[in-house]
Parts: structure tokens; C-alpha cells; sequence
């Protein structure tokens, strides 16, 4: 669907602007999409005051909502109504809110007229109903039809409000919600975090047998987080339970491995072997590593971590010594690296 443009004769960026259209009274506002996700763009939300008092909101119903109701993974109140159950999703911590509010037909295709306008979602909250339009263009000519003709809409959608009362089911889930989201995020944190301490501080030989070892720890604890995840969030918009999977997948799994590596090297009373090994090649990233020939049976090179100063000392057929421990959990894994008092040219770069 092309997106419509909204002309002006001034734009005020980020300010809620009060207009009328016939008898309807509205507000909106245009506020700039960051630069560094989409430029040139904006949101558009369009407002109208409503004596409401639940809170719940409907976006676009697509197939990947489809496919996760379908097998149970996301649970949502249905009208009654095919053409709206299927065209929208509602997201609310109570269905008897927007059970209430949907009797109506009107509403319904009040709804329905907005979402194919090409708005991205209509949030009911107290005191209001509104429309967000994302990713919205924005030029400096006036036309009124995005905005008025949201505002007719949205005047059927606050008129006639029944009573919606809130209940302490919808306050639980909240407070739910904002547990696991919050547990998904520190994992994440918690993750990214491991992970570079798995790849700097006590790295081990063997990175991949390090990680499917490390999952006797993460998969007993990630397993149970994504039950109750998806029993807590199912009621809720399924873009966000798909993001709390991904995030839980990258922190858990990681924070496993960091641990794993901890144990390995941390608790490690075995003694320093030093190796001596020739450089093959110098990787410049964010942590910079020398790649050199193995000093271990079967495997033809390493890749060891080193500080950026060492990194600058060294070229191409230096030798290093490594010193390695042969690990708590029995991976091998790197404490030192330094230069070596001796050269070998003689050996074949491959």
C-alpha cells in the first residue's frame, strides 16, 4: 500500500496541534522517526477525546498472528466476527474490555477502515481512542484526508463508550508481563556480556565444544523461562512474545556459556604449559587476535586473543608463547600470550 502524504503549511515536529473537522474536535501530532531507523519519515498520531477507561489497542492481523493462534502459541478474544477476527488483533490484558466495547458493530468497521487507511495500530486508553500511523510521509503541502479522515472514524469509536471497568486480572497480567520482559532483557545484557568475557578474559581452545557443553546449563533453565513466557504474553501482541523467545534464546544460551567458561577456568588448579607457535596471520577487529599454527595434534591453527599492544608489536611469522591450562571441565583454554626471544622465517606461511 503506497503511503499517503500529509501536506502543511508549517509542521511542528513533536507538538500536539488541536483542529476540527465539521463538529469533531481532534488533535494530532507528527513526530520524527529517529534518523537511524528510517529517515525522512515520521509518526503520525491522530487523537479524539473519549469518556473511556479500559485500556487495550488493535493492530493489523497478519500470518504470522494467524499461524501462532492457530497452534496455541498466541491466545486472542474473538468477536464473533470473521471479517474483523481475521483483519485485526487485539491486544488487551482483559478480553472482557474489548469484548464489551466490540458489540457494536460500528466499531468493528470503524477499526477495520482505519487499519486499511494504513494506520499501524488504534490504542483505546482513558480519556482517549487514537491512531498511530508509523513510518508516516511527511511533505510541506496541506491535504487533510489522513487526518480528518481518521478523525471521523475515530469520533464512532468515542461515542456511546459502555462502562469498561478494569479488573485485577488485567493489573496481574501487567505486572506478569513486565517480569518476563525485564528477565528477557537482563539475560540479554547478562548474555552479550558472557560472551565477551568467554572470548577475552579465559577463552577456550575449543569455542563450539565449550558452547554444546555449556547447554547442560542453559537448557534446563531456558526450557521452563519459555512455558511460562508464552503462557504469560500469549494474551498479548505476539511481536512481543517473539522478541522475548529471541532475546531469552541469546541471553540464556550465552549466559550458560559464560558460566561454563568461568568454571572451566576460574576454578582451574592446573599448571601453565607453554607453547611455543608461529604467526600466521594478525586479525584487526574489535578484539584483536592472532591466528598461529597449533601445537596440538589434528589441528592445523589457533586463534588467540591478544591486547592491542602486543597485536602491534608482532607480524607474520613471529612466534608467541602461548600458555594454556587444561580446564576444570577439561577445555583447554588461553592465559597468556607473549612474544617470543626467537624467529622462524624458515617456516612456510600457507
Amino acid at each position: 500500500m503506497t503511503a499517503p502524504v500529509l501536506r502543511m503549511p508549517s509542521i511542528e515536529y513533536g507538538t500536539r496541534i488541536p483542529a476540527s473537522w465539521g463538529e469533531i474536535n481532534y488533535e494530532y501530532e507528527i513526530r520524527r522517526t529517529p534518523i537511524w531507523v528510517l529517515p525522512g519519515l515520521a509518526r503520525l498520531t491522530v487523537a479524539v477525546a473519549s469518556p473511556s477507561s479500559g485500556t487495550f489497542y488493535v493492530t493489523r492481523g497478519g500470518r504470522i498472528a494467524a499461524w501462532m493462534k492457530r497452534h496455541g502459541i498466541s491466545r486472542e478474544m474473538q468477536t464473533g466476527d470473521p471479517a474483523f477476527d481475521q483483519q485485526c488483533y487485539v491486544v488487551a490484558d482483559d478480553d472482557s474490555v474489548p469484548l464489551a466495547y466490540f458489540t457494536d458493530p460500528g466499531r468493528r468497521e470503524a477499526v477495520c477502515a482505519l487499519l486499511r487507511a494504513g494506520f499501524t495500530r488504534v490504542e483505546y486508553t482513558p480519556g482517549e481512542v487514537r491512531a498511530i500511523w508509523d513510518f508516516f510521509q511527511v511533505d510541506k503541502h496541506f491535504r487533510s484526508d489522513p487526518v480528518s479522515g481518521a478523525a471521523r472514524h475515530l469520533a464512532v469509536l468515542a461515542c456511546d463508550v459502555p462502562v469498561l471497568p478494569q479488573s485485577a486480572t488485567a493489573a496481574r497480567m501487567r505486572t506478569r508481563r513486565r517480569i518476563v520482559r525485564t528477565i528477557a532483557i537482563v539475560s540479554t545484557i547478562l548474555g552479550a556480556t558472557w560472551l565477551t568475557f568467554g572470548r577475552t578474559i579465559s577463552p577456550p581452545l575449543d569455542f563450539d565444544a565449550m558452547l554444546l557443553h555449556s547447554l547442560r546449563l542453559s537448557l534446563p533453565v531456558l526450557a521452563p523461562f519459555l512455558v511460562i513466557s508464552v503462557f504469560v504474553l500469549r494474551r498479548g501482541s505476539h511481536a512481543v512474545l517473539i522478541q522475548v523467545i529471541l532475546a531469552s534464546l541469546f541471553g540464556f544460551l550465552f549466559v550458560g556459556f559464560g558460566v561454563s567458561v568461568m568454571l572451566n577456568a576460574l576454578r582451574d588448579a592446573t599448571p601453565a604449559q607453554g607453547h611455543a607457535a608461529m604467526i600466521v596471520l594478525k586479525s584487526r577487529g574489535r578484539y584483536p587476535a592472532l591466528q598461529v599454527k597449533s601445537w596440538r595434534p589434528g589441528h592445523g591453527t589457533e586463534w588467540v586473543p591478544v591486547s592491542r599492544g602486543l597485536f602491534r608489536t608482532v607480524s607474520p611469522g613471529d612466534v608467541v608463547v602461548v600458555e594454556t591450562h587444561a580446564g576444570r571441565l577439561g577445555f583447554e583454554w588461553i592465559s597468556d600470550c607473549r612474544v617470543s626471544a626467537r624467529r622462524a622465517p624458515s617456516v612456510p606461511l600457507p
